[in-house]
C-alpha cells in the first residue's frame, strides 16, 4: 500500500506516518506539506526507506490530483479542517483514490457532509472517511473522573 499524508510534516501527520511505516503491507509513505523541511521530521521517519517528503499546497488542486494518483490512500492531517477537508477530499475524488481525514471539529465535518463529496465519491467508487480524529466520550469520561475528585461542581464547560 502507498499512502500520502497531507500535513505530513506536522505533529499529527508524523504520528500517522510513524504508525504506517511499521506496517509490513505499507511500502511507501509520502509526507506532503507546504513546508517540507526534513529537519522537522522525527528520526524514525527521516531514517525510514519508506518515507519521502514533498511540497504540496492545498490550494493547488492540479498538483494534489497528480500526486494522489500515485497512491492508494490520502490521509488528510492538515488543518484547520473547515478550510482543508473539502479541497483535499475533492482532489482525492478526482484522482479516484480513497480519502481519510483526522478532522476533530464539528464545523469541518459538517462542511464536508454538506458538500457534493459523498455523491462524487460514490460515483468514483472510492471511500471518503471524515472525523477519524474525533474522540467522542473521552472528554466526558475525564470530566466525570475529575468531578468525582472534587467536593462539588457548579458548571463544566467543554
Amino acid at each position: 500500500m502507498r499512502a500520502l499524508i497531507m500535513g505530513g510534516a506536522g505533529g499529527m501527520g508524523q504520528g500517522v506516518g510513524r504508525d504506517l511505516v511499521k506496517q509490513d503491507e505499507v511500502e511507501k509513505v509520502i509526507l506532503a506539506d507546504l513546508y517540507p523541511d526534513p529537519e522537522r521530521l522525527a528520526p524514525k521517519l527521516r531514517e525510514s526507506g519508506k518515507v519521502s517528503l514533498v511540497k504540496i499546497d492545498i490550494n493547488d488542486h492540479g498538483t494534489m490530483v497528480s500526486a494522489f494518483k500515485e497512491v492508494d490512500v490520502v490521509i488528510n492531517c492538515a488543518g484547520p479542517f473547515y478550510k482543508t477537508a473539502v479541497p483535499v477530499a475533492k482532489a482525492a475524488v478526482d484522482a479516484r483514490v480513497n480519502y481519510i481525514d483526522i478532522c476533530d471539529d464539528y464545523q469541518g465535518t459538517e462542511i464536508l457532509f454538506n458538500s457534493e463529496i459523498d455523491q462524487l465519491a460514490r460515483e468514483a467508487g472510492i471511500t471518503v472517511l471524515t472525523g477519524m480524529g474525533s474522540d467522542p466520550g473521552t472528554n466526558n469520561v475525564l470530566v466525570k473522573w475529575y468531578a468525582e475528585q472534587l467536593d462539588s461542581i457548579e458548571e463544566v464547560y467543554l
